[in-house]
């Protein structure tokens, strides 16, 4: 039980490390408690299924709206849920839908197609199935690597990208040295017992927390209501690692726009504590890597894409979460200038 939850942690905080942002590898050793569950959900969308392929359907959020539709991806481990609070407000400039990709959530489960093409795939399908058109695709975290696949592969279909901290080439074996300085974090015995207790200790510790449903939909729960293991099998992690690919902006066929996180200070960055030296010592040098190693990505981004945009955005990884209205002014000065 501790296991997963530590390794929960670690992941949740090494936001840039070249494997998925949330960690799920070993979730197979550690014992089951209860049946998965959805849990409680108030966010106002409607819940659809759309078959992606023969035996393989996705779920899908629609919270409505009026004007251009937008589509959301979610980063590593986190099913669409994970913007049940930050998407109604969108809807009173967009029709907003979200997609949970395969191997997550209450998505389908299927042992292979898990390559970044093919996961783009599964977007373009749920875009023609429900006859989205010219639709702003948003991704965060490893959710940047299908954005770029569909950017290149499918531009016919959308009329923008946008990556939320989400531009990032995790191949690169640099992220794995910066998120070695970051100081362990895990939540105590008082911290799992329950899922309240679980998002306090996450806005504590990592300086966000996720909605109430995306945790249901993410954690399998104990016969006490405490924090069990994840949802998402050990092998569809791996699998999406081992499809991970360079990312190539050049090939990007449409606008882009790429927002980055920017720490106002060390209190927010995960895993700081007061009257803590060492770990303060540590993540003063993991925030200086962080910020020069952007400066190499943003360079590229730069470089490569045609007709882009960057922007920082004031707090960590999950800024969209954190501070949801500077983030909403980046994107709909973005949007706004599309044609």
């Amino acid at each position: 039980m501790s296991r997963i939850l530590q390794q929960r942690a670690a992941a949740l905080s090494r936001v840039h490390r070249r494997s998925l942002v949330i960690g799920v590898l070993v979730a197979a050793t550690v014992p089951a408690f209860g049946q998965p569950s959805v849990g409680p959900d108030t966010s106002p969308h409607r819940v659809q299924r759309v078959e992606v392929e023969s035996s393989v359907s996705l779920e899908v959020l629609d919270w409505g709206g009026s004007g251009r539709p937008v589509v959301l991806l979610a980063g590593g481990g986190n099913s669409a849920h994970v913007f049940d609070d930050f998407a109604p407000p969108l809807t009173r400039r967009y029709h907003v839908y979200g997609v949970t990709r395969r191997g997550y959530g209450v998505s389908d489960k299927p042992t292979t197609g898990y390559s970044v093409d093919r996961l783009a795939d599964d977007v373009a399908s749920v875009v023609d199935a429900l006859k989205i058109e010219r639709s702003v695709v948003i991704g965060h975290s490893v959710a940047g690597d299908e954005l770029s696949s569909i950017g290149s592969r499918h531009s016919e279909r959308i009329s923008g990208l946008i990556y939320l901290d989400a531009a990032y080439d995790r191949t690169d074996p640099a992220w794995n040295a910066i998120n070695s300085k970051l100081p362990p974090t895990a939540p105590a015995l008082a911290d799992r017992e329950n899922v309240r207790a679980f998002q306090g200790w996450m806005t504590r510790a990592l300086r966000f927390t996720l909605p109430l449903s995306e945790i249901y939909n993410e954690f399998e729960l104990t016969p006490a209501g405490g924090i069990g293991r994840s949802r998402i099998p050990p092998a569809v992690s791996r699998e999406i690692l081992a499809g991970m690919k360079k990312p190539d902006y050049s090939r990007l066929l449409v606008p882009a726009l790429a927002l980055y996180a920017q720490y106002r200070s060390i209190q927010e960055a995960p895993g700081y504590k007061d009257n803590d030296p060492a770990a303060r010592t540590a993540l003063e040098e993991y925030l200086s890597l962080v910020a020069a190693r952007q400066v190499v990505e943003i360079e590229s981004f730069k470089a490569a894409a045609v007709n882009a945009r960057v922007a920082r955005v004031p707090g960590g990884h999950y800024f969209f979460l954190a501070n949801p209205q500077d983030t909403n002014k980046e994107i709909d000065a973005f949007i706004a200038d599309l044609p």
